[in-house]
């Protein structure tokens, strides 16, 4: 309070407002008060008014005028940038902390750290059990098999093959690291068959001689395959016996009649291998099926007449 004539004067308001930590309503309380001493003493033209306000007070009551617009101001954003910290951080931590609990709520490894032994490794091959309702099962199967070659024209059956079958993802399905490289190196194989008799451009007449023989070595070479030798060292069409006591082909023992027909470039025998194998499906030999189909339309043809 003023000493002289009781009313609330600029000046204190502004020790009000500086000589102890204010409550928000009681900060907002101040700004009104301030503006309204403001807009009275600059509005006010009367004489006695102006007997009491020199030009120095006026100058005086502009400069704190601005100084408590530019207070007022950035007051205002500093309430207004702590909101939106305070409501950011909840909303991101509240985010966050939704999707980890969703996130460890629905995923589920595909590697699960056991491995088979004994005749559970004779059964379903050597190596880590993987789970194939793993959350990143395809990943983890893609990456085990990276090392394992496809013919350049059949990436699109590398893909295919963790769609449909035996390798792709199933509720409680489990396979080993060892039986799914050995499924995916059947596959491969099946393309390289594929793609040698591809190489034949228009059947006999023109050979692709680059392809054909690129498609030959790697069917040699597919018997030294680690993903081949891990469940059969010696492929073999006849080293093994089936449970009957008949003697039956190795895991891989249909491999080697196929790679002999290719090295000595005999198409019919590398059909007939393939056929004799009962191994490669037709969505891994687009090449052979086709070539197999329009054999049969020919002999059919031929029968009728």
């Amino acid at each position: 309070m003023h000493p002289h004539d009781g009313e609330i004067t600029l000046d204190d308001l502004l020790r009000e407002a500086g000589s102890r930590p204010l409550a928000q309503h009681q900060q907002e309380q101040v700004f009104t008060d301030t503006w309204r001493t403001l807009t009275t003493t600059l509005s006010d033209t009367s004489g006695a008014t102006a007997t009491r306000v020199d030009h120095h007070d006026s100058e005086l009551a502009t400069r704190r005028a601005r100084r408590l617009d530019v207070v007022a101001a950035q007051q205002v954003r500093a309430r207004h940038r702590r909101r939106l910290a305070r409501v950011s951080a909840i909303t991101l931590t509240l985010a966050v902390a939704s999707a980890g609990t969703a996130a460890a709520a629905t995923y589920l490894a595909a590697h699960t750290g056991q491995h088979t032994s004994g005749w559970e490794a004779t059964a379903a091959g050597p190596g880590e059990v993987l789970r194939q309702d793993g959350s990143d099962y395809l990943d983890v199967a893609a990456q085990l098999t990276a090392d394992i070659p496809f013919s350049a024209d059949h990436q699109a059956q590398r893909q295919a093959q963790f769609r449909a079958g035996s390798l792709a993802p199933g509720t409680d399905a489990q396979i080993t690291v060892s039986a799914l490289r050995a499924q995916v190196a059947q596959n491969a194989i099946c393309t390289w068959a594929d793609a040698w008799i591809a190489a034949d451009t228009t059947g006999h007449s023109t050979v692709d001689v680059s392809a054909r023989r690129t498609a030959t070595s790697t069917l040699t070479a597919s018997l030294t395959w680690s993903a081949v030798t891990d469940v059969d060292p010696t492929p073999s069409a006849s080293g093994a016996r089936a449970d009957a006591g008949a003697e039956t082909g190795t895991r891989f023992g249909w491999v080697p009649a196929i790679a002999t027909a290719a090295a000595a470039g005999d198409r019919a025998a590398v059909l007939g291998a393939v056929a004799a194998s009962d191994r490669c499906s037709p969505a891994m030999t687009p090449a052979i099926t086709a070539a197999v189909t329009t054999a049969a339309t020919i002999i059919g043809q031929g029968s009728t007449r």
